[in-house]
């Protein structure tokens, strides 16, 4: 026989489970399952699985399918999202343009008019593909201009110098041993501390917090919002210190590295570096110089008015660079 407790959890869903998303987040399905009052806690009489697998399909274009089902107290959510086919946007006539200073490493035209070639240099903002597109008739005349949506895969190369410094002298970090922990559990917007984060702690001149937890039981976390935290209170002074050529080393290296993944979400792919570690008596450098590759996408729409923004010399067909 069920005790009163174990009778009135029985009665209740204490569990979500979703699986098969991959656009739609766990957190934002959730989210709309409690605003149609489908959430941890809620009573099990109150569930109709048929109910939800509709307006989860409703709700989210890119649901094709939906498996709702109730397994104990908890209920496990099963989607399969679909692939939704745009409508084809009008693309707008245009050329495609150097974003930078380099030299033409290779051209390909898909539609437009190249306007340059391999090893060619170029300025920033020069016109690579043009989006006027000219017509030629018998004897190489003339017919006429189309504007189009330029297209072609165009790489450029470029070198360009680094340096990046560290000074010899730093303050170091250094911690002393004394700690205090203060814990925390909030409710909604309601804070209950075990211990006061001040008390005991106006002797610290300086110190780090280091915060854990999170909140508990995250599938109740919608309608009963939860969290225990602790804090450590760590006290700190700085001393004065030098760094040596190894530890200096380290630091820059790690901050090329840093500077290169930067530089790699931009497209901008590595080919060639010619560094060094410099030392002076203040301090420590690693300076060079980099190549790097990049495809070119800027576009830049035709003028309505004068047809293009660049003038243009007249082809004689050999896609030499017109500057």
């Amino acid at each position: 026989m069920l005790c009163p407790a174990g009778l009135f959890l029985s009665t209740r869903i204490w569990g979500i489970e979703i699986s098969g998303e991959s656009y739609h987040t766990e957190e934002s399905i959730l989210k709309y399952l409690n605003s149609i009052d489908i959430y941890g806690g809620m009573p099990v009489k109150k569930l109709v699985c048929s109910d939800i697998e509709e307006k989860l399909r409703k709700e989210y274009e890119d649901i094709g399918w939906a498996s709702v089902e109730k397994a104990g107290s908890v209920i496990r959510i099963r989607v399969r999202e679909v692939a939704l086919v745009e409508n084809e946007k009008k693309e707008t006539a245009g050329s495609l343009v150097s974003a930078r200073k380099g030299t033409v490493v290779s051209i390909v035209t898909r539609k437009g008019t190249a306007k340059v070639k391999a090893g060619d240099s170029v300025k920033k903002n020069q016109v690579l593909i043009s989006g006027v597109l000219k017509i030629y008739g018998d004897n190489e005349e003339l017919v006429s201009k189309k504007r189009v949506h330029a297209e072609g895969t165009v790489v450029l190369e470029w070198e360009q110098n680094y340096q990046d410094i560290v000074n010899q002298e730093y303050q170091k970090k250094v911690y002393t041993g004394r700690e205090r922990q203060v814990h925390e559990i909030r409710i909604a917007d309601q804070k209950i501390f075990f211990y006061n984060p001040v008390k005991n702690l106006q002797t610290y001149e300086k110190y780090d917090i280091l915060r854990e937890g999170g909140r508990l039981c995250p599938f109740l976390s919608l309608r009963f919002p939860i969290s225990c935290y602790t804090k450590r209170f760590r006290e700190i002074r700085y001393e004065k210190a030098v760094y040596s050529e190894q530890e200096a080393e380290q630091i820059l290296c790690e901050r090329y590295d840093t500077f290169l993944a930067q530089k790699k979400k931009k497209g901008w792919n590595l080919q060639k570096e010619n560094l060094s570690l410099k030392e002076s008596s203040e301090t420590f450098s690693l300076e060079g110089s980099i190549v790097f590759r990049q495809e070119q996408k800027m576009y830049q729409k035709l003028d309505t008015k004068n047809k293009t923004k660049h003038k243009e010399k007249k082809s004689n067909g050999n896609n030499r660079n017109n500057g």
